[in-house]
């Protein structure tokens, strides 16, 4: 089995994620770095597990500008069973849940 560098941590084993925290002052962002959740702090991908990130990647919308949204839900949409919505330009995933 092959393995490649982890696109998602570049090989860095830690993966950056934001967590918001309301507090009495309001809300509080703050980067946490967490081991990479597609290679398992490893740094490395096996190519099975290669396929699925690129397939996730790509299921993305990259649109940079704000763009109207369809939402769906469970069930509706024949790629994503879970309710989300989608980039009503390039008709990408925008948000799930």
């Amino acid at each position: 089995m092959e393995t490649s560098t982890c696109p998602a941590c570049q090989g860095s084993t830690k993966q950056p994620i934001t967590v918001h925290t309301w507090t009495s002052e309001g809300l509080v962002e703050k980067e946490e770095r967490v081991n990479c959740i597609w290679c398992n702090g490893k740094g490395v991908l096996a190519d099975d597990r290669m396929a699925i990130y690129m397939h996730y990647a790509d299921m993305w919308c990259k649109c940079h500008d704000e763009t109207p949204t369809v939402f769906y839900k469970d069930g509706e949409h024949p790629d994503l069973f879970k309710h989300h919505y989608r980039c009503g330009v390039c008709v990408k995933v925008k948000q799930i849940g």
